[in-house]
């Protein structure tokens, strides 16, 4: 079955993804759209992010900055979970951070399912800056370019 990882301060709660280390750049944050003002200090963030390394990165990243994360390599997983097919340690994230190309879909589809469930802050990241800038607007959502870095990555949850 799929498994997935909560991070807490740098400690994997629960087994489940790779978490391999990947080299990361850049440090542009691009266009803040729909910002959710009742966002906490330190909220439980759900990542969804179809490249291994770079999602072991993201885990250690954000767990190390005292936020509560687990991450998703799919559309389908992220789904399961957003509606309670696939259990997972915590409920419903503060924050969802989607890449927008995933092997079985694309963001849009992540974010139409986490907003029925009222998700309070949904940001799309991708490579693909002019793209992504034109989706984030259509979509009402924050834009966050790739590569990351571990500023834009704190930066895009601290917003």
């Amino acid at each position: 079955g799929r498994k997935v990882r909560l991070r807490v301060g740098g400690v994997a709660e629960e087994g489940g993804g790779p978490g391999g280390q990947a080299a990361v750049a850049g440090d542009v944050v691009g266009p803040r759209h729909a910002l959710h003002p009742l966002v906490h200090a330190n909220p439980f963030v759900w990542w969804v992010e179809d490249d291994l390394g770079l999602r072991g990165t993201i885990e250690e990243v954000v767990a190390r900055a005292g936020h509560r994360v687990i991450t998703f390599g799919s559309v389908g997983e992220t789904s399961d979970a957003l509606t309670g097919k696939m259990r997972t340690p915590t409920g419903i994230p503060e924050v969802l951070m989607t890449d927008f190309g995933l092997p079985d879909g694309t963001g849009r589809e992540i974010i139409r399912v986490a907003r029925i469930v009222h998700v309070q802050r949904i940001v799309v990241v991708s490579g693909d800056d002019e793209s992504g800038i034109i989706i984030a607007r259509e979509l009402e959502v924050q834009f966050v370019p790739k590569p990351l870095n571990n500023q834009n990555i704190l930066g895009a949850i601290a917003l």
